[in-house]
C-alpha cells in the first residue's frame, strides 16, 4: 500500500510527520498510522504483525493513543499528496 503514495522517495519525505506525531505522545510511528486507520469511519479492525514477542508492547500502544485534531490535520496533509486509492 506504501505504493499508493507515490514514489519511494515521497514515502520517505512523509515519515517524519507520523513520526513526530508519535514522539509528541510518546508511541511509535506503526501505532500513529494503526491509530488513524482504526478512526476511519466504517474500520472495525486492523491487522497489525509482529515478528517478535518483544514487538507486543509497542505494537499495543495503539490502544492507548487518541489523536487530536492536530494530528488528524497533519496525517490528512500526508493522504492529500497520494497518488493511490482514497479512503
Amino acid at each position: 500500500i506504501s505504493d499508493a503514495l507515490g514514489p519511494w522517495a515521497r514515502l520517505q519525505s512523509l515519515l517524519p510527520t507520523p513520526q513526530a506525531i508519535g514522539d509528541k505522545h510518546g508511541v511509535g510511528l506503526s501505532a500513529v498510522a494503526t491509530r488513524h486507520v482504526l478512526d476511519q469511519p466504517g474500520v472495525a479492525a486492523a491487522i497489525v504483525g509482529a515478528r517478535y514477542a518483544r514487538h507486543l508492547p509497542r505494537t499495543l500502544e495503539v490502544f492507548d493513543l487518541v489523536l487530536d485534531a492536530e494530528d488528524r490535520a497533519a496525517l490528512a496533509a500526508i493522504l492529500a499528496q497520494a497518488d493511490g486509492p482514497t479512503g
